[in-house]
């Protein structure tokens, strides 16, 4: 009998200002909301970032396929056979010239014809699923009545 008179006295707990308390509570659970959506939106766009890595991923083992197909279909001359066909021509590879800032300057633009500019594809983000509503908009929700609440306090 003595632990149910103990068990029972556990279960009240006398609040002294509840207003205060209730205010202060609401405002933890405001800023857990917070901190929430915030978690949420940052995973979105982790995965959103790792999708389009794997894209240009992609589209880069696509592009050395191309460039080594283009090799493959290229002549292959030796250095020996070029000059014996070519007996004026130098084969060497020119050096590469450092361009200080000042020359760039310097240089006059000229300005050529520009073609028309075609629009190049753009990689697409993959669109937020419309399914069942996602936790971001339930904790932007609560967090929403959180702050009507304090509102009213």
């Amino acid at each position: 009998m003595a632990d149910k008179k103990e068990e029972q006295q556990e279960f009240f707990v006398r609040i002294d200002n509840p207003a205060i308390f209730r205010k202060n509570l609401l405002l933890a659970s405001k800023l857990t909301l917070g901190v929430l959506k915030q978690s949420y939106s940052l995973n979105h766009l982790r995965e959103t970032k790792i999708e389009l890595v794997e894209l240009i991923r992609n589209e880069v083992k696509e592009l050395k396929v191309l460039v080594q197909n283009l090799y493959d279909l290229m002549p292959k001359h030796s250095r020996d056979e070029i000059i014996k066909k070519f007996p004026d021509a130098t084969v060497r590879r020119p050096e590469p010239r450092l361009v200080l800032p000042r020359e760039r300057v310097r240089k006059e633009r000229v300005e050529k014809p520009q073609p028309a500019p075609q629009p190049k594809p753009k990689l697409r983000l993959p669109p937020r699923p419309q399914g069942p509503v996602s936790e971001v908009d339930k904790l932007t929700r609560a967090l929403n009545d959180v702050e009507r609440k304090l509102a009213n306090l």
